[in-house]
């Protein structure tokens, strides 16, 4: 499985991945890349850092690609609610079943977020 596929939300997201080293603060102890916008803009980090995502703005979350150390991950929606959309064509087809796409109006009822992996729904 290779993790949460491209997607928005309503609101503003933030990420936060922070070191656990006391004694170098800004190493963040992992390397990891996310990718922003419609165009897919990869970013490589691997040092103490915080992403603002504006709300309606497309974003693949990171993907870890090292870990030298254990690193604390947070992520912050500022909305009362989770509604999201999913990109699938954004995904190669012979990579849709490795990714989770989820697409929520924000009810809480059950039954009205659907995770779904690989093709859209019939």
């Amino acid at each position: 499985m290779a993790g949460h596929g491209p997607h928005k939300h309503r609101d503003p997201e933030v990420l936060v991945a922070l070191g656990t080293d006391p004694d170098r603060p800004q190493e963040l102890g992992a390397g990891y890349e996310i990718c922003m916008g419609p165009e897919m803009e990869r970013h490589v980090v691997n040092k103490l850092s915080m992403v603002f995502i504006p709300g309606d703005f497309i974003h693949w979350p990171f993907r870890v690609t090292k870990v030298t150390r254990p690193f604390i991950f947070i992520e912050a929606q500022y909305s009362p609610k989770d509604v999201e959309t999913s990109f699938r064509d954004l995904v190669p087809g012979d990579m849709r079943d490795k990714y989770v796409l989820i697409d929520s109006d924000g009810s809480s009822e059950k039954g009205k977020a659907k995770p779904q992996r690989g093709t859209p729904p019939r």
